[in-house]
């Protein structure tokens, strides 16, 4: 697996923690800024670029990142254009951040994938966003857009249900169509009708995409970098070790029965 960053910090506004994630993406994770839309004190917007860990294995990622109005804005590509962002998928919703106190934040990423972790001030809920590629379970020549954009993940809201994640429509670049999908822990898929399976074992399942849209739902592959945990003594903003490995995970939780991970980090990272 490619290695993961990690870096955790505050900001004292969101154009100063899209500053930060500027920096953690191209100065740590191999990422590139190929556009600034807005760079002022109150609107901070750029976009980012990725070939990937493995270039030509999939298509370039394109993510935009705007701070703006204490939220966090993200926005998907297909390709860039300067000229009208014409060519651009937001997502549905966008990741509230309150500018009235430092925003605590925690990054993961590579050249693959970033996931952005917040806690709101005004709420104490803990946020997540997500740009990169899936772990796809289809050939490249098969499917070669894996890439997905999450947001507006926090603590009342799971994975599940239409519009959580956004994907790309194969074979229909120009027109920049996404397409709905749903983000399912394993463990929902293989216990469907018999919920005992959640349990207090602390469990540790990968989130699954899952096509909505379609007729028949299919998996389509796995968001990397965060898993589903089970238990109520998991508490949000604490992390968990992993049973028999040396990764660490940073718990978001959802209930008493689910919690979510990001991650992993090694051992002895300082957190």
């Amino acid at each position: 697996m490619t290695s993961i960053n990690f870096l955790k910090g505050t900001a004292a506004t969101e154009q100063l923690l899209v500053t930060d994630l500027d920096t953690f993406l191209t100065g740590t994770c191999g990422w590139s800024r190929i556009g600034t839309i807005s760079d002022t004190v109150t609107d901070r917007d750029y976009v980012f670029f990725s070939r990937g860990s493995v270039v030509g294995k999939y298509r370039d990622i394109y993510v935009r990142v705007r701070g703006n109005g204490d939220a966090i804005w993200l926005w998907g590509y297909t390709r860039w254009s300067s000229v009208s962002n014409s060519d651009e998928t937001p997502t549905a919703d966008n990741n509230t951040a309150t500018g009235t106190a430092l925003i605590a934040y925690w990054m993961f990423g590579n050249q693959d994938w970033f996931w952005l972790v917040i806690k709101n001030n005004s709420t104490a809920e803990y946020r997540s966003m997500f740009g990169g590629y899936i772990d796809t379970f289809y050939p490249p020549e098969e499917d070669d857009l894996p890439l997905a954009i999450v947001s507006h993940r926090y603590a009342s809201t799971n994975f599940s249900g239409s519009s959580r994640i956004k994907m790309y429509v194969p074979f229909n670049v120009s027109s920049g169509t996404a397409e709905n999908f749903s983000g399912y822990d394993a463990s929902t898929l293989l216990s469907y009708g018999s919920p005992n399976i959640r349990n207090a074992s602390l469990a540790n399942y990968p989130v699954v995409v899952v096509n909505a849209n379609a007729t028949a739902p299919e998996v389509r592959g796995v968001l990397p970098g965060v898993l589903g945990f089970y238990g109520s003594t998991l508490t949000t903003g604490t992390w968990y070790t992993v049973s028999g490995t040396e990764d660490k995970f940073f718990i978001q939780k959802y209930s008493d029965a689910v919690c979510y991970g990001y991650g992993p980090i090694p051992s002895g990272t300082v957190v």
